[in-house]
């Protein structure tokens, strides 16, 4: 009896160390349990990832083919715009011979601005004194053929008011034929000034000097307004072109002296 109880109480314990053994794994498998949960959620998150990487691969792969077009059309311009450069560089190499010598010519080749810009406004000041005898002589003239004009003062023109007025008229047309000749040329010196500043600057611009092509391109603009500024005070605008009127004044006066006198022989008769 005694050797079952300790057989009986042998296999409590046993029982009871089995029971505390499966309770112990039991909960081991709870905590694994907990972590492959866990583990399934950081899964999920990261092929939610993975898809949103996906997608975004693809967006990027078009806009990578996107900007390959762009870069092979930006090649092709690279490429047009060098061989604009180099054929722009072989002109420029077969006019470096010339040029020299038309800035030499137009008195700006040492460097000296200053010559050039006398020499313009001496040409403005003849200009100026040329338009104002020219002025001076339309005045004469409309003064002789008002006198012209004149109804029963004048009844037969004399031949040397006619011959005074031709000559007048000559020298009219002769000082309007030089002032437009001094005019042209002017305008040619200016525009080969504008042409050699501009070529100044675009030398300034190649050799990297941008305070210096500033202050060039500072001093062109106040060259330019000066010369507009000069030429729009000049009086040489409306004795140029209003020099003709005069001569047609004087026809108009002859031509009405002519009726009152042709009428007068008529009644004579």
């Amino acid at each position: 009896m005694a050797e079952q109880l300790a057989e009986v109480s042998r296999n409590r314990n046993r029982i009871e160390t089995l029971m505390a053994e499966v309770k112990k794994r039991e909960d081991t498998i709870s905590e694994r349990d907990g972590e492959i949960a866990g583990l399934n959620n950081k899964i999920a998150t990261l092929e939610g990832t993975i898809l949103g990487h996906g997608d975004t691969e693809k967006k990027l792969g078009d806009q990578m083919a996107v900007r390959e077009a762009e870069i092979d059309k930006l090649s092709k311009t690279l490429v047009s715009l060098n061989q604009s450069l180099q054929d722009r560089d072989s002109k420029l190499a077969a006019l470096g011979d010339e040029m020299p010598a038309a800035v030499r010519a137009a008195n700006i080749g040492g460097g000296d601005p200053e010559v050039a810009q006398d020499r313009l406004k001496r040409r403005i000041a003849e200009l100026t004194n040329l338009s104002e005898q020219i002025s001076h002589q339309r005045e004469t003239s409309s003064l002789v053929g008002a006198g012209l004009g004149t109804g029963t003062l004048l009844v037969k023109p004399s031949g040397s008011n006619t011959v005074s007025v031709i000559e007048t008229k000559q020298k009219l047309e002769e000082k309007i034929a030089e002032a437009e000749q001094e005019n042209s040329v002017l305008q040619d010196e200016i525009k080969r000034l504008d042409e050699a500043w501009s070529e100044k600057l675009a030398q300034l611009q190649k050799s990297g000097k941008p305070r210096e092509t500033a202050v060039a391109a500072k001093a062109t603009s106040l060259r330019r307004k000066k010369t507009h500024a000069r030429s729009a005070a000049s009086p040489m605008s409306s004795p140029l072109h209003s020099a003709s009127v005069p001569f047609k004044r004087i026809s108009a006066a002859k031509a009405r002296s002519r009726k009152p006198a042709a009428k007068r022989s008529n009644q004579c008769a």
